[in-house]
């Protein structure tokens, strides 16, 4: 008759049987085990994936209480299919937990409780949090994607959805001084306030910008954005104008429309007035409009 045996191993000796050796076997094949089953622990260095031995009376990897994987890279423990917890201790790089149909990863540098109904393998975590946690001078990483309001979200993430819709280059700071960010006139999404740029020559104009534009050796050209959206602006302001010059008024600003109305007018716009400024908005429904 095959001799019976508990989940962890242990020999259970038949009634009446083991004569004269039930010290023997109670001392190596019960008690031994025991004491490894509570507090006992196992160094896995291989990487890759590694069965542990269960071999029966006998001590063993799986009946030990503390796994310690030192693996240099992400390394899968196979553990037998029977109820049982672990401690866990990822010491260098990612463990993976599997009895062969469920799995959980235990983190690098991170010591976890996993238990198992034999089927099924899962970490025991206190998913609730009373008090404010500190992370010191840590991080957390390995964040996916938020998809409720109450959801941790990554610097990328914020940067792409948040930052992503605005002209330049930011939140980068090179090139960006005077820089800030605005909320379209629509309310739609954000836009660059890129500050003013200086200009004395023919040039088109950038959504949302403004400039400088200085006509006091020649006259220039500003030609409005090709495919604006609703609620775009552009500004110009009179650069030339000053002691020793008229600025708009001897050297004109033309305004060229490149295919979209001003005023409702399909023609390009003049500024012929000394210290002038404009600024028009687009609108889907009418064209550039002056606002300013």
């Amino acid at each position: 008759m095959p001799t019976p045996t508990t989940r962890n191993g242990f020999r259970k000796p038949d009634p009446g049987s083991d004569n004269n050796t039930w010290g023997s076997n109670l001392n190596s094949a019960v008690f031994d085990l025991v004491d490894s089953a509570i507090d006992g622990w196992t160094t896995i260095s291989a990487t890759g994936t590694t069965t542990l031995t269960a071999t029966q009376y006998v001590a063993n990897q799986a009946r030990m209480r503390l796994l310690k994987y030192t693996g240099a890279t992400t390394g899968t423990l196979i553990i037998p299919s029977v109820e049982k917890w672990y401690f866990v201790w990822a010491v260098n790089a990612n463990c993976i937990i599997s009895n062969g149909g469920s799995s959980v990863t235990v983190y690098t540098g991170s010591v976890a409780l996993v238990i198992t109904d034999g089927a099924t393998v899962t970490l025991a975590e206190n998913r609730h949090f009373t008090d404010d946690l500190d992370m010191g001078s840590n991080k957390i990483v390995s964040l996916s994607d938020p998809v409720s309001l109450t959801d941790a979200a990554t610097k990328q993430y914020v940067d792409t959805a948040v930052i992503s819709g605005a002209s330049g280059s930011l939140p980068g700071a090179t090139g960006n001084q005077g820089r800030n960010l605005q909320v379209k006139d629509d309310e739609t999404g954000w836009q660059v306030d890129v500050g003013v740029e200086y200009k004395n020559s023919n040039f088109t104009a950038v959504r949302n910008h403004k400039y400088d534009v200085d006509t006091s050796s020649n006259t220039v050209t500003a030609t409005l954005p090709a495919s604006p959206a609703d609620g775009d602006t552009v500004y110009f302001y009179d650069g030339g104008f000053g002691t020793s010059s008229t600025g708009f008024y001897a050297n004109n600003l033309t305004i060229a429309r490149n295919g979209n109305s001003i005023m409702g007018a399909a023609q390009d716009m003049t500024i012929a007035r000394r210290a002038a400024s404009v600024g028009l908005i687009y609108k889907a429904t009418r064209g550039w409009w002056i606002i300013k």
